[in-house]
């Protein structure tokens, strides 16, 4: 059937039964009817059991978060942080790995939001660490932002006080946008993250002293993580390549364990922020985790 001739309940029920296949012109049928929609899509990313509903239903919320970045504007803010808190909890990396991206594509409309998460030392840490990002994905869209971003990042990593992966989480960034202020410190958590890597080898350092060095010595910001098109989810060839990798997948199932754990629905157990398992000596953001989504 025609997307365009289903009601706005309608094109909503499908998000729950079309899996990781909803057709592009479904989404972009979504979008089109633009605030309307953001009630529908803010009670699917609200409600919380909607985040462990068994396959196919468990992708709605994926398609909520999305298409609610995609409509924009200052009402998808909120249902957008709710989001963020339900997949942090959750841990829906679909999810957790565009937020940065489409909340950065909000603009000052999510800057005092997501600053208030940024700085809310009870809440966990990954919220807390792509609330940061999608405030220097806003920069890379608005240059100008970065004089009111990039001080409170540098105070996040700055602060001793602060749980160390939040602290990495922001050094992260700091690093991927160069800022020439912090590489001093930076340096001095590096040498402390190999510290601990000696005491323990499953420590997930995000960044050592050779990483840090080598990453400044090149003049271009890394900053392709901060503005992807969460949209290509919806293209075609993505969608076959997402299910030649659950063929895949199911066929190792009764194999060795593969390089990287995949756990239920496709999530990783590897943090974005550490080295990729493949072996680039890339953070796995940008090597294999962009092969995946």
């Amino acid at each position: 059937m025609d997307p365009k001739d289903l009601k706005d309940r309608e094109l909503v029920e499908m998000l729950f039964e079309a899996g990781d296949t909803l057709p592009e012109e479904h989404a972009r049928e979504v979008i089109s009817r633009g605030d309307r929609m953001v009630r529908l899509l803010d009670d699917i990313v609200s409600d919380r059991y909607a985040w462990s509903e068994d396959l196919p239903a468990w992708w709605a919320v994926t398609h909520a978060t999305y298409l609610l970045g995609a409509i924009g504007g200052r009402r998808v803010v909120f249902p957008l942080m709710r989001a963020l808190r339900h997949a942090d909890a959750l841990y829906n990396d679909w999810v957790l790995d565009m937020l940065p991206s489409i909340l950065g594509s909000l603009g000052g409309h999510a800057a005092a939001e997501l600053e208030a998460a940024a700085r809310d030392k009870g809440d966990l840490f990954m919220a807390r660490t792509v609330a940061l990002e999608g405030l220097a994905g806003w920069t890379v869209r608005e240059p100008a932002a970065g004089s009111k971003v990039f001080p409170l990042v540098m105070s996040v990593f700055a602060d001793a006080s602060e749980a160390r992966a939040v602290r990495r989480g922001a050094g992260v960034i700091l690093i991927d946008f160069k800022r020439a202020e912090a590489k001093e410190q930076l340096q001095s958590f590096a040498r402390e993250e190999a510290t601990i890597l000696e005491y323990d080898p499953a420590y997930p350092a995000a960044f050592l002293p050779e990483d840090v060095k080598g990453w400044f010595g090149t003049p271009e910001q890394d900053t392709s993580f901060y503005a992807t098109d969460w949209m290509m989810f919806y293209k075609a060839e993505e969608i076959a390549k997402r299910q030649e990798r659950w063929r895949r997948e199911d066929k190792r199932r009764g194999d060795a364990s593969p390089e990287i754990e995949v756990m239920l629905h496709g999530s990783k157990t590897v943090l974005r922020d550490s080295p990729c398992p493949c072996g680039s000596g890339k953070k796995y953001k940008n090597c294999c985790m962009g092969k995946l989504h």
